[in-house]
């Protein structure tokens, strides 16, 4: 189910929320910089750029109410980084924190046993030094190499939770009108990862 600035607000779906069922929750800087348990199993960090300066005073808050996504996260959750993205590498001193399992992003291949990227024109996604080939660039529905990214980030989170990979060719195929950096991915993720069965919630709310 999508959540957050993409559906309903968490608090409101989750004494509704079915067996199994996960949540795919889009939320935005001000909603992290005032939570104190949430608790994603799979958290994506895009981009850092300026934005919001009026509200967090300084680029530095703003930067660090993002990162806070990962406060509550534990070793066998997964924070997944787009380490293309230059304003994320001027925090890596917050996000590279002992005992946390970082999944790196990036066109070219990164090093490590967690990583996404671009082989010979294929999606690859590697979680625990398992590799899972996914489409082709070409085959995206929304063109460029931000997108590529995008793509590789949602299908990074969605099969770190159980997707199959078998069910994306058809996320990817459907087009797009939205043209901001989340949209295209949270949608995909929220298609993958609906009807996957386990047991633990992906994201702990506490109603105000």
């Amino acid at each position: 189910m999508a959540v957050g600035n993409i559906g309903e607000p968490p608090v409101n779906e989750i004494d509704g929320r079915a067996h199994n069922e996960w949540f795919v929750a889009e939320l935005s800087s001000y909603q992290i910089a005032t939570t104190a348990e949430l608790h994603p199993r799979v958290a994506v960090l895009l981009n850092i750029t300026p934005d919001h300066l009026g509200w967090h005073k300084s680029h530095k808050n703003y930067a660090l109410a993002k990162i806070k996504l990962f406060e509550n996260m534990v070793d066998d959750d997964l924070v997944v980084i787009d380490v293309e993205d230059a304003g994320i590498h001027e925090f890596d001193e917050y996000i590279y924190t002992p005992g946390r399992r970082i999944c790196k992003v990036a066109f070219d291949e990164p090093e490590g046993a967690d990583a996404a990227f671009v082989r010979d024109g294929k999606m690859i996604v590697r979680l625990k030094g398992v590799e899972t080939q996914l489409v082709a660039t070409s085959e995206l529905k929304i063109s460029g190499h931000h997108n590529v990214i995008n793509a590789l980030c949602a299908a990074t989170a969605a099969l770190a939770v159980g997707a199959d990979p078998e069910a994306f060719a058809a996320v990817w195929h459907r087009s797009s009108r939205s043209n901001t950096a989340w949209n295209p991915a949270a949608r995909s993720m929220a298609c993958a990862t609906s009807t996957i069965p386990r047991q633990r919630t992906p994201m702990r709310s506490k109603r105000p």
